[in-house]
């Protein structure tokens, strides 16, 4: 049996004609789960499972967020034992309408302690009061997420979009993570800043290229950044940094070896914030997010 992490994205018409969901969505959780209490005012979480709750809810992580600061996790491990359970993690309700024209993204980053099956990506439509996932119809789209949630996920903090550009006509629609879990597997999911961007990754690459694991090693600071990738074909590569602007601040050609490499960014004198991490070779390609302090 295998447990997966999901993230759905659910459409919701509702019967309040003038309501209308968020055009916009920026949450890093660490005010909200600063102090381990609750989630962030108008999220949501759901059990379809009756008499789990609250086993495998998504709960706040004080210190288990990206950088060590606060996110959400989730887990079906409770008292020594795996639990069967499923949990969902719903964002505000959605409205992206004003984009129309324009690409647009779901961004989040994710990590586990135990890949499995991986994660999934799902649609969703659901009618009434609240989007109770469980009981409405969905259509999976767990091959658009990008990069595909794998073995960079279970070793360290990994960030993934999701071209959101064909709900811009949808009208009101919520987004949400599933977890399921049996009762003989488990693991701790964590997630941590989601956002709506119109800023892509650039990981949209031809089908035949090859994943370039990246990993962020340790703490990263105005003046040194070291990160650690796994290369499958050593050889000269190509390092970018990019701000959320998609501004190209630091550029270099990189020799790597077959194998686990690192590579330290020093005396740079970054301004604070957050970048993106991006190398390639033309056959390869990986990416990943960092924030500098």
């Amino acid at each position: 049996m295998k447990k997966i992490t999901t993230f759905l994205v659910a459409s919701f018409i509702t019967l309040n004609a003038l309501s209308q969901g968020l055009s916009t969505l920026s949450q890093n959780f660490d005010v909200v789960c600063a102090t381990f209490t609750g989630y962030p005012p108008g999220w949501s979480i759901f059990n379809p499972i009756p008499g789990t709750y609250p086993l495998g809810a998504w709960n706040c992580a004080p210190e288990n967020g990206r950088d060590n600061t606060p996110g959400m996790d989730v887990t079906n491990f409770f008292n020594g034992i795996n639990n069967l359970d499923t949990a969902y993690l719903m964002t505000p309700m959605l409205n992206v309408s004003t984009y129309v024209g324009h690409k647009i993204f779901f961004q989040f980053d994710t990590k586990t302690t135990n890949l499995l099956a991986g994660g999934r990506l799902a649609v969703l439509q659901s009618y009434g009061a609240e989007p109770f996932f469980s009981l409405g119809t969905y259509t999976d789209l767990s091959s658009t997420i990008s990069p595909v949630i794998g073995n960079p996920d279970s070793t360290g903090w990994a960030t993934h979009q999701v071209d959101l550009t064909g709900y811009e006509t949808a009208g009101n629609f919520y987004l949400a993570f599933r977890f399921t879990g049996t009762d003989t597997t488990g693991s701790v999911w964590f997630v941590d800043n989601v956002e709506i961007t119109t800023v892509p990754l650039g990981i949209n690459t031809p089908a035949n290229n090859e994943h370039l694991p990246i990993t962020v090693v340790g703490g990263s600071t105005s003046s040194d950044i070291t990160i650690s990738c796994h290369a499958q074909v050593a050889g000269a590569y190509s390092l970018t940094l990019t701000d959320l602007m998609g501004n190209v601040v630091y550029k270099d050609n990189v020799n790597l070896g077959t194998g686990i490499s690192q590579y330290t960014l020093n005396n740079r004198n970054f301004a604070p914030g957050m970048y993106f991490i991006k190398m390639s070779n033309g056959l390869s390609y990986g990416v990943t997010r960092v924030m500098v302090k």
